[in-house]
């Protein structure tokens, strides 16, 4: 009888995780430091309604894409961590060979990585498309 319940649960239990509700918001866009493209990072979309973790869209070559679980119409709170070459050649320092160099490498500052530095509305029905051009100094 019990395995009968549980055969019965499975499709509702599927219908409950990915059946209900509005299909996620699709989102693209450009990540630039001082106008140049970031080499790496994320991008992290939180819907705020505490019920699923962030949206992570990893950023490479300065572009990121992501599928958002927003409601169409209501801010999102979004924060960006990305990595950028400073112009700067630095020592690698070992084990690699003597006065081998490589570009230096920074993050972008904290005000651009908590939740809610930026802000975005979805819109249903299209690919949102979010660009941030971060200013670190």
């Amino acid at each position: 009888m019990a395995h009968r319940r549980s055969i019965g649960l499975g499709p509702a239990l599927l219908l409950l995780a990915g059946g209900c509700g509005n299909p996620p918001l699709p989102v693209e866009g450009t990540v630039t430091v001082n106008g140049k493209p970031a080499i790496g990072g994320a991008v992290a979309f939180d819907v705020g309604d505490g019920s699923r973790p962030e949206t992570i869209a990893p950023i490479a070559q300065g572009r990121y894409a992501a599928l958002v679980p927003a409601a169409s119409g209501k801010p999102v709170a979004v924060r960006v961590q990305a990595a950028w070459k400073t112009g700067r050649r630095v020592p690698v320092g070992p084990p690699a060979p003597p006065n081998e160099m490589t570009d230096e490498v920074a993050l972008t500052p904290e005000k651009y990585n908590h939740p809610g530095a930026f802000s975005a509305t979805f819109e249903r029905g299209k690919v949102n498309r979010f660009d941030f051009d971060l200013k670190p100094k």
